[in-house]
C-alpha cells in the first residue's frame, strides 16, 4: 500500500472515531427539552433546599436513564420525574419538560441501585456549606460552639459542634477547620429535598423508599455522641435510616410525622 493510500485509510479511521466518540463517551441521546431554562436537580423534588445543577435550554438533546416510580403535580400538569444526563453531568428533571423520542422507553428506576440517599444527604448538607464560616455566614453566630472527643469506636477522633436553637452541625476537626459530616434538625424551619419536621411518614418513604433499617442502634448513638442533646434512648418513637455507602439519612417517627432528621456523610470534603 502506497503512503497516500495509508494516509487515505488512517484519516477515514480517524473520522470514525470522532464520529463514534459521543456515543462512547457522553451516552445515547434520546430525549429533547421541552421547555425553556428547565432545571436540572440534585433530587426528584422542586421544593426545599435541592441544588440545582444547571438550566437547560429548549431543544437541548439529553440522555434520558431512568423515571421515578412516583408522580408530582407541579402547575396542575402530573408527571414522574425523569434522571437525565448531560454532558458530564447528572440530575433529574420534571416529565413536563422531557420528551422521549419516538420509540425510546424509559425505564422506571429502581432504589435498590439508584444513588437517592447519596442525592438526599448531600443536598442536604451542601445547603448549609461546607466549613464553619460558610455555615455562620448563612445563620449567623451560633448559640455555642462545643469541641469533643469522639467515644467509642470514635475514640481517637475529635470533632465539633455548631449549635443553633433548631438545628446542630457536627464537624471534623478543630472549631475554624474540618468539614461538615453531619447535622441533626429538630425545627420545620428546614427542608431537605422536599421533606422537613412534620411531613408524614408517608412522605419519606414516597422520596426515599422503604427504610434500611428501623430503629438502628449506630444511629441512636451518633445522635448522641458530643453530648449536646438528649440521650436518644430516652426519646420516644421510632427511628427509620437510609444507608449508602457512607451516607445515612435518619428520620425519628412520632404517631407518624418526623421530628427530627440527621443527615451523615463520613466521606464528605
Amino acid at each position: 500500500m502506497s503512503h497516500k493510500a495509508l494516509r487515505i485509510v488512517s484519516l477515514s479511521l480517524f473520522l470514525a472515531i470522532i464520529i463514534l466518540l459521543p456515543a462512547w463517551v457522553f451516552g445515547a441521546e434520546n430525549a429533547t427539552i421541552t421547555g425553556d431554562e428547565v432545571r436540572m436537580r440534585t433530587l426528584p423534588t422542586a421544593t426545599g433546599s435541592v441544588l440545582v445543577v444547571k438550566s437547560l435550554d429548549k431543544g437541548t438533546r439529553v440522555e434520558a436513564l431512568r423515571k421515578t416510580n412516583f408522580t408530582d403535580t407541579i402547575d396542575e400538569y402530573t408527571a414522574p420525574w425523569y434522571r437525565i444526563a448531560h454532558g458530564v453531568d447528572t440530575g433529574y428533571v420534571f416529565g413536563r419538560y422531557v420528551a422521549p423520542d419516538a420509540g425510546v422507553t424509559i425505564n422506571v428506576m429502581d432504589r435498590a441501585s439508584e444513588p437517592y440517599i447519596v442525592h438526599f444527604v448531600n443536598a442536604g448538607l451542601r445547603s448549609f456549606g461546607a466549613t464553619d464560616a460558610e455555615i455562620i455566614k448563612r445563620l449567623g453566630e451560633p448559640v455555642s460552639i462545643n469541641k469533643y472527643k469522639g467515644a467509642g469506636i470514635f475514640e481517637d477522633l475529635s470533632y465539633h459542634r455548631l449549635v443553633y436553637e433548631d438545628i446542630s452541625f457536627e464537624m471534623s476537626g478543630q472549631p475554624g477547620g474540618g468539614g461538615i459530616w453531619a447535622l441533626l434538625c429538630t425545627s420545620d424551619s428546614y427542608e431537605f429535598g422536599g421533606l422537613r419536621v412534620g411531613s408524614m411518614v408517608a412522605d419519606v418513604k414516597r422520596l426515599l423508599g422503604e427504610p434500611t433499617m428501623t430503629n438502628d442502634v449506630m444511629i441512636r448513638y451518633q445522635y448522641n455522641a458530643g453530648g449536646d442533646t438528649p440521650d436518644p434512648y430516652r426519646k420516644e418513637g421510632d427511628i427509620f435510616t437510609y444507608y449508602e455507602a457512607l451516607n445515612a439519612a435518619s428520620f425519628r417517627i412520632v404517631d407518624g410525622r418526623v421530628t427530627e432528621i440527621a443527615l451523615y456523610n463520613d466521606a464528605y470534603d
